[in-house]
């Protein structure tokens, strides 16, 4: 962290948007149990850590959403949130 212009910040100040996204929902909809992931497998982790299912992500990763492929979906009661989440690159300083 040392190379970033936060000299006064350490690591245990930092979060990322994955787990900031996890305690959100676990704190502000504590009955959402499941959710829908399109992104990263960071999030799916940060999920689990709080008790929440996380599905989508990888089974789905190489589908192509249309309108005809969105038409036929068959909605999953259980899932209380969708949540998207994706990075295409990293930063390292």
């Amino acid at each position: 962290m040392s190379n970033l212009p936060l000299s006064n910040t350490n690591l245990s100040q930092v979060f990322t948007s994955a787990y900031l996204s996890a305690k959100y929902i676990k704190l502000k909809y504590p009955e959402i149990k499941k959710v829908y992931v399109i992104g990263a497998e960071g999030i799916v982790k940060e999920l689990e850590s709080e008790g929440i299912t996380a599905v989508g992500s990888d089974e789905d990763k190489d589908k192509i959403m249309t309108i005809d492929t969105f038409d036929k979906l068959e909605l999953d009661p259980e899932i209380g949130a969708v949540v998207v989440l994706h990075c295409e690159q990293r930063l390292y300083f």
